[in-house]
């Protein structure tokens, strides 16, 4: 049997076992001959038993325990209360801390090692790549153009490497209880999920020197893209720029429409046409919606 990250826990009493167990899952490492749980030592916490979720649920059925805990394939829950006959265990989602109940046949242990999860049908994924040859991949590409590499040997680790203000620039992904993140203050259940918020935030949340979204993925631009651009007779990704400004100060987007501004960008203007002064630009590769009064036009 695989070893698994189930460790004895010293919080939860009601994970029990039959008095013949038939049942071999490594959660009945975790007892003690009495059938309650075994504890080693006072002032040793190894932390809460983790599952791995095999199938979603959303609810239904309701269990009667108490609030279902709505869950998705490949989460990672800390049990907090299991007993082996029954068809409800209590538990947290680690990535989002939610707390409820939810089938027990919707988890399995969770391994030490995790399987690593195949990209390869995304845009972005570029599999095992050294920094070098993300470089290489992307310098040649419009700005904000980006990537998602493994990380050298180590399949279980990512980067994300992108094009921003004409350089290429990496960012390590990291992980934490079954969550990915680039920023402590914003996690997420998958890389995907990861990748989707930063298709329409900055990634200036977490590095304030870079203020791009991730906009290009390097497989679509090559293939799908760049087929819509010649289609669109090259005017996709370069719109007609009817001017140039500089910023004045700096402006924090309050959504995705809009364009944060620091004190110093070079403004390529696109339109003037919106209501309330507000024009429409690009700063970096990032294209949308700013105050006029936060720049000067340069004269032609």
């Amino acid at each position: 049997m695989r070893e698994c990250c189930l460790v004895p826990m010293s919080v939860c009493k009601c994970l029990r076992a039959p008095a013949n167990p038939s049942f071999t899952m490594p959660v009945l490492k975790l007892l003690s001959d009495s059938g309650s749980v075994r504890t080693q030592g006072k002032d040793r916490d190894p932390g809460l038993p983790k599952m791995l979720v095999i199938r979603n649920y959303f609810g239904s059925p309701s269990p009667a325990s108490g609030p279902a805990l709505h869950i998705q394939t490949g989460d990672i829950i800390e049990l907090i209360c299991a007993d082996i006959h029954s068809p409800w265990w209590q538990g947290k989602i680690l990535s989002t801390k939610e707390v409820g109940f939810f089938p027990s046949d919707a988890v399995k242990p969770c391994p030490c090692v995790p399987k690593p999860v195949d990209y390869s049908s995304q845009p972005w994924f570029a599999g095992p790549m050294e920094r070098l040859q993300a470089e290489a991949e992307l310098i040649n590409r419009v700005n904000s153009t980006y990537l998602v590499r493994h990380r050298s040997r180590e399949y279980t680790e990512y980067a994300i490497s992108i094009k921003y203000n004409n350089d290429v620039k990496h960012i390590k992904i990291l992980t934490k209880e079954g969550s990915f993140y680039i920023a402590e203050n914003k996690k997420f259940r998958s890389i995907v999920e990861l990748i989707e918020y930063y298709k329409h935030h900055s990634l200036r949340e977490g590095f304030r020197s870079l203020d791009t979204t991730l906009q290009f993925p390097y497989r679509e631009t090559e293939n799908a893209a760049m087929h819509r651009f010649n289609r669109s007779g090259g005017n996709m990704f370069t719109p007609k720029v009817i001017g140039v400004a500089i910023a004045r100060y700096d402006f924090s987007s309050r959504d995705t429409r809009e364009l944060s501004l620091q004190e110093g960008d070079v403004v390529k203007i696109y339109t003037k046409s919106g209501a309330n002064g507000w024009w429409r630009g690009e700063v970096n590769g990032r294209v949308g919606w700013f105050p006029s009064t936060y720049v000067e036009e340069c004269e032609e």
